[in-house]
């Protein structure tokens, strides 16, 4: 989760955009494309910022989610 927050923090920096969002955005993107739960990841974000994040938080988790879909850490989730 961390490793999401400074991703966050360095794309929002890098491409002028509000902090605040680009962390919600870039942390329920990682939980969902590292473990492969995006609307857990999305849940998470939400009660973590608040309901003004529930769009970025949905759209990290879907972008996220869609781009690793088939390629998960833990290989046993698949079966």
């Amino acid at each position: 989760m961390v490793f999401g927050v400074f991703l966050g923090k360095f794309l929002a920096a890098w491409l002028v955009l509000n902090e605040g969002m680009m962390i919600v955005v870039s942390l329920s993107a990682i939980l969902a494309t590292m473990l492969n739960i995006p609307v857990a990841a999305m849940v998470l974000c939400i009660e973590l910022f608040g309901v003004d994040a529930t769009i970025p938080a949905m759209l990290g988790s879907v972008i996220g989610y869609e781009i690793m879909k088939y390629d998960v850490i833990y290989e046993t989730l698949r079966e």
